[in-house]
């Protein structure tokens, strides 16, 4: 008889962090990251573009966090 080992964890990263961990992971480091820009140029945390480049950022972490869970 053969069996067969199901195995959750296949990437890189080992069965310790699965692709919902990567996602979050890419979304906070991604909307904290995008909205911190616009306070580089003299903006304020709370202004539209703040809020835009968050927003950017963040579905931009996603990606990046989906697509490194699936390595």
């Amino acid at each position: 008889m053969t069996q067969t080992v199901c195995r959750k964890g296949k990437g890189w990263y080992g069965p310790a962090m699965n692709s919902k961990f990567l996602i979050m992971v890419g979304l906070t480091v991604g909307s904290t990251a995008g909205s911190f820009i616009p306070a580089l140029w003299g903006a304020d945390w709370f202004s539209m573009w703040s809020v835009f480049l968050g927003m950017v950022g963040g579905l931009v972490g996603i990606w990046a966090g989906y697509k490194l869970s699936k390595l």
